[in-house]
């Protein structure tokens, strides 16, 4: 992966530029360490490591869709990571467990794991044997996405069992691709006025079969203003919170994967504003 002269020449008092050449095979984590020993004298005076992630592309030729099929031994895990264009409607990655026990992990392009509720995750993919798991990201950070496969469960008596070792497949697909035709639609957008006194809220219905709905406030003004956003599930006749956002800033989004159809609502809280507040509510489904 990683490249360099064997020699390197340093006249006193006058820096000298060493090239790396970095090109890797294999997609992963690449690390090396550079080493500058004397000749016939000491080693390593001078050290300098470095490390590279070579990312999967999700591309047309693999139909935007790639697969792994891999063992985990306990106590280990395993990464995967994949290159996500800017505007990419929407990630899809699946685990399906063949043996053993295991978790699914993904973390964001910013170095975060990616929560299911609120801005900060927890497990969406919980420790399970057998069976599959997805999760589906609507409007994905660009950059490089990480899925970790964790085979470190020490609770119950999975850790007992022999074979303890997992074996998985993940699989990776960009859905709502330009160049495909199950793109997602903004199915409806409306806007809002709030002040410092009163929340917003806005009831609507989920149709059934809906896989993801995404809910963002956008255009608000002024521009400094400080709005929560929130999303309640009333199928049942009683709304339950499902997501919620609550930066420092109008940058709200909320999400929720397979929700119930049937009736939902959005409710928008000025958490620090003295002024009258307007603004658009964006629904994906």
């Amino acid at each position: 992966t990683f490249s360099s002269p064997s020699t390197i020449a340093l006249p006193l008092g006058r820096p000298v530029r060493l090239g790396v050449t970095i090109k890797a095979k294999t997609p992963g984590v690449h690390s090396a360490v550079l080493n500058l020993d004397e000749v016939d004298g000491l080693k390593a005076v001078h050290q300098v490591q470095t490390t590279v992630v070579a990312a999967e592309e999700l591309t047309s030729a693999d139909e935007f869709k790639i697969t792994h099929t891999a063992t985990v031994e306990w106590m280990y895990g395993r990464s995967y990571f994949f290159y996500v264009p800017p505007g990419t409607p929407s990630l899809n990655v699946q685990m399906t467990i063949a043996m053993g026990n295991a978790r699914m992990l993904l973390m964001r392009p910013s170095g975060d794991s990616r929560y299911e509720l609120a801005t900060y995750s927890t497990d969406a993919c919980k420790y399970q044997t057998g069976g599959s798991c997805s999760q589906a990201v609507v409007k994905p950070e660009p950059g490089v996405w990480e899925v970790l496969i964790e085979n470190k469960n020490t609770r119950g008596d999975s850790r007992f069992v022999r074979p303890n070792r997992t074996t998985f497949t993940v699989t990776a697909e960009i859905l709502g691709n330009t160049e495909r035709t199950n793109k997602f639609e903004s199915d409806l957008t409306v806007s809002f006025t709030s002040n410092s006194a009163e929340l917003w809220t806005y009831e609507f219905d989920v149709k059934p079969g809906t896989k993801n709905l995404v809910s963002e406030m956008e255009n608000v003004s002024p521009s400094g203003a400080d709005l929560d956003l929130y999303l309640f599930d009333c199928t049942t006749g009683q709304c339950m919170l499902k997501d919620l956002s609550q930066r420092d800033n109008s940058d709200e989004r909320v999400e929720v994967q397979q929700p119930s159809p049937g009736k939902w609502k959005v409710v928008v809280d000025p958490a620090s504003t003295r002024y009258i507040t307007k603004g658009l509510i964006t629904f994906n489904m």
